[in-house]
């Protein structure tokens, strides 16, 4: 390209006098592709300035664009830039009231915009005696002519751009662009000789911003080559759009490239692992058939995870990262094409310098930059710039490093620091790509918050998580809670204290996002924290005719106002179950219990744990035929007794599981296999008992040891004495005991394998049989295997059983058993165990209210359950 004055519509004539005829954009309209050609493009521009001389408008003046990516908005900007104004790309997607305060805070004097957003946003709410609002619909510069019009001179300082930031932390700023920085940063990225004229970049980024402005805009546009509009986000509408379009370079964002790394793995892992390597090169064929045409992805805007770009590298692709923020026009760095490195944002551009500002003992430091490319200052705010702006260099508040060979790794971003209490820097981006493996979350968001501890406020971790559904579905988990606190609680084992995330809460939510997908974290913060404490509001909002007619029906209102009532709060139609109003598994049996009192139905099992929502779960009691809601508020009904439903038999289903009478030969191999057992684990694990003598002689009782190992139960089996093996239960995981390798021995090893996530009551009928029986039967009172050590809190289930069926409850710790199968590990590692049964304690002494913790509980079975926990903590020495 001829070396022109570094003014944007002066080299973009340039372009447009080389490649006239080219096509320069590309739009598909009613199934057919529209091509605007460089001398069109030029033409409609030039008419664009024209209408804005006539109109009597000043260079300096400035000319505000709200629109989605189309043709119009460059033709707009470019007449823009000819007739000497200043363009402010304003986000089409943004609220009437956010529109009116950027419009006001620029001072705008004339708005381009789309019918649609003059209708529903800015008319009525922008006074268009001091502003004109021109929709594009009207083509304003149809008829507009040429004769007679005194071009201005425009020159490289003026000011080309005035763009808002995103606003992740604070009110967007808005960073001033002079022709001179824009056209700077486009001929850096000309020389790195990434693009070419034969180039068709894909632009799917909102053209406001100023990443996918230069990249998709005014890159290809100077070049000469050529930029397609995506008409459809959805991936298969984009992978059409790559074919037909004949796509070269497709530019995105983190998000964009994580959700294609997932749809593509989540297809290959559900090849055999065995098969994967011989499948994988045939995967690798179809996809680079499948695109062809793409030379390079290029990612930009926010942290991009090192194993997508090593993942899609792997298939095939290549995946270029780079780093840039709006003040600096925007791009810093990119990775060469010859030679990427994974988890670097690439070196500098040509003619832009980057150094590392106070470095410590690793060699991280805040990232400068220096050059043409650098801001001319944030708008109204000269102080901030001052702040920002330092002997020529930019101060960007990001930490990185560079290494040996001038490539630029990121270790987190200024703006989202968290500084904790205790002086740790936390980079939340970091940790989010961290915690985000876990396959229960589909999104988080961390931010700080602030609690008492011993009367001083500390600084912790709290994160804001979208579950993935989908999975918990497919795997049957009924408590989400629980099984995200799984995850996050295996994850934390690898970091230090102050990383983990000390609380949490669920929604079902999208968090609030930048054009470029960036999480908004004080809008997360504002929404979700109140004073350290989390918030969330639930009210009713009807989206559709159904919806209203559900409202209407009587048996829904009634459904409604139970479930409130019960549980103190706020229900909507679309109240998820466990995230809105955190239902976990006994607290659905107990408000379907209810239900069947208040609607004299019965309502099964399985119905309460196939919903997700307060709207599903209507529609479902509703297909359960005819039903006789009670005429009266029978406050005594609406409460089932919790003694009368383990009165009542268990499922068939679940009793055939169940082995009562047990003959010689079963004698003989109980005791030949614990036997095995005790000597196994006396030799390699160091097993020691003490307090058998606690145990009764014979049942009713429960056994209730801590659980952080997958060999407790053996543990437990091996250490009772020989005439209670027969008698003596095991309740586990479903899961477990129902594979292949070991469902053959439950019934002789009175193995009792029932999904508590969502049969709770049935497993407690069967605890319920057994007793009856006299039989003894040992439970795991913490529902899961500890993350460490610790005794976690009791479930109130163990409560129920306690106090309805009057069970002597005997307390076990097992010292060492974090360490004999750490839930990390693939497998056991030999460590000394030590096994305590504590003395029996009865449904009295459980029962005993004796301090404030007790006082405060919510029932007697809460109590009962606490009291419990502390019978085995009293066994730790």
């Amino acid at each position: 390209m001829r070396d022109e004055a570094l003014v944007i519509h002066k080299i973009f004539a340039q372009a447009a006098s080389d490649f006239s005829q080219k096509a320069a954009l590309k739009i598909k309209k009613e199934g057919l592709w529209q091509k605007f050609t460089y001398r069109q493009i030029y033409e409609e521009s030039r008419k664009a300035a024209g209408f804005l001389i006539k109109q009597e408008y000043k260079p300096g003046d400035f000319a505000a664009l709200i629109l989605e990516n189309r043709p119009e908005w460059a033709i707009i900007y470019l007449g823009i830039m000819q007739a000497g104004l200043a363009c402010v790309p304003i986000n089409p997607d943004l609220s009437a009231k956010d529109l009116k305060n950027l419009i006001e805070d620029s001072s705008a004097k004339i708005i381009f915009c789309s019918l649609d957003i003059f209708s529903n946003k800015i008319k009525g709410s922008i006074d268009q005696v001091s502003v004109r609002v021109v929709p594009v619909e009207e083509e304003p510069f149809k008829d507009v002519s040429l004769d007679n019009i005194s071009w201005p001179q425009v020159s490289p300082e003026d000011i080309a751009s005035l763009i808002y930031t995103s606003g992740t932390t604070s009110k967007p700023k808005g960073v001033l662009l002079s022709h001179k920085n824009i056209c700077s940063n486009f001929k850096s990225i000309e020389k790195l000789g990434l693009c070419l004229p034969t180039d068709n970049f894909l632009s799917i980024l909102p053209l406001h911003h100023a990443y996918s402005f230069m990249v998709t805009l005014v890159v290809p546009l100077f070049l000469g080559a050529q930029a397609t509009y995506a008409y459809s986000f959805k991936p298969q509408d984009l992978s059409q759009i790559i074919r037909e379009g004949e796509v070269t370079v497709l530019v995105g964002v983190p998000q964009m490239f994580s959700m294609l790394h997932r749809e593509i793995f989540a297809r290959i892992n559900k090849i055999p692992f065995l098969l994967r390597g011989l499948t994988l090169p045939l995967v690798k064929a179809k996809l680079r058939r499948k695109f062809s045409t793409l030379r390079f992805f290029a990612c930009g805007g926010a942290r991009l995870s090192p194993k997508i770009t090593r993942d899609l590298s792997m298939l095939g692709f290549t995946l270029i990262e780079g780093y840039g923020l709006t003040e600096g026009s925007p791009v810093v760095t990119f990775n060469p094409l010859e030679k990427i490195k994974f988890g670097s944002v690439g070196k500098a551009l040509p003619d832009v310098e980057v150094k590392i500002n106070n470095p410590d003992a690793s060699g991280a430091g805040e990232v400068i930059v220096k050059g043409s490319n650098v801001m001319e200052g944030y708008f109204k705010h000269p102080e901030l710039t001052k702040e920002k702006i330092k002997d020529g260099w930019l101060y960007t508040a990001d930490r990185g490093y560079l290494d040996k060979e001038g490539y630029l790794f990121l270790t987190g971003r200024g703006e989202d620091v968290i500084v904790l209490s205790s002086g740790k820097n936390i980079y939340p981006e970091e940790l989010e790509e961290y915690f985000g493996k876990a396959v229960s979350i589909k999104e988080l968001c961390i931010i700080p918050r602030q609690e008492e501890s011993f009367g001083q406020l500390k600084d912790s971790l709290f994160a804001v998580i979208i579950p993935n559904l989908e999975f918990l579905k497919q795997k049957n988990e009924a408590n989400i809670q629980a099984r995200v606190r799984w995850d996050l609680e295996n994850l934390s084992k690898g970091l230090p204290g102050y990383k983990h995330i000390m609380g949490f809460m669920l929604t079902n939510e999208p968090l609030p996002r930048t054009a470029l997908k960036k999480i908004k974290r004080y809008q997360v913060r504002q929404k979700y924290l109140k004073d350290g404490l989390p918030q969330i509001s639930l009210g009713e909002t009807v989206f559709c005719e159904e919806d209203e007619a559900i409202l209407k029906n009587p048996l829904a209102k009634k459904i409604i106002q139970y479930i409130s009532s019960q549980l103190k709060k706020p229900v909507s139609l679309n109240s998820h179950l466990e995230i809105d109003l955190s239902i976990d598994s006994l607290t659905r049996v107990e408000l379907g219990l209810g239900l069947e009192a208040l609607l004299r139905v019965k309502i099964p099992d399985e119905l309460l744990y196939s919903v997700s929502t307060l709207k599903e779960l209507i529609l479902k009691i509703e297909g359960l035929g005819e039903l006789k809601p009670s005429g009266r508020e029978e406050r005594a009904l609406l409460k089932k007794p919790w003694a009368e439903i383990l009165r009542e038999a268990s499922s068939e289903n679940a009793l055939k599981k169940v082995r009562i009478n047990f003959g010689s030969l079963d004698w003989l191999i109980s005791c030949f296999f614990k036997s095995i057992f005790l000597f196994i684990f006396r030799a390699f694990w160091f097993l020691r008992i003490e307090g058998r003598e606690n145990l009764p002689e014979s049942g009713p009782y429960l056994i209730c040891p801590n659980h952080a190992s997958y060999l407790d139960g053996l543990f437990i089996f091996s250490s009772i004495p020989f005439k209670n093996s027969l008698s003596t239960y095991f309740l586990g995981y479903n899961f477990i005991f129902e594979q292949p390798w070991i469902r053959w021995a439950n019934k002789m090893g009175r193995l009792v394998s029932i999904d508590t996530a969502t049969h709770l009551t049935e497993a407690m009928q069967v605890v319920a049989y057994l007793s009856k029986n006299n039989k003894a039967v040992c439970i795991f009172p913490e529902g899961s295997r500890s993350i460490d050590e610790k005794v976690k809190e009791f479930k109130k289930g163990v409560g129920i059983l306690v106090k309805e069926l009057n069970l002597t409850v005997v307390p076990v710790y097992i010292k060492g058993s974090h360490y004999s199968w750490p839930r990390l590990s693939l497998l056991p590692r030999f460590y000394p165990i030590k096994i305590s049964f504590g003395r029996a304690v009865s449904l009295k002494d459980l029962a005993k209210v004796d301090d404030e913790d007790n006082e405060k509980a919510a029932d007697d079975y809460e109590i009962i359950s606490r009291n419990l926990r502390k019978e085995v903590l009293k066994l730790i020495c």
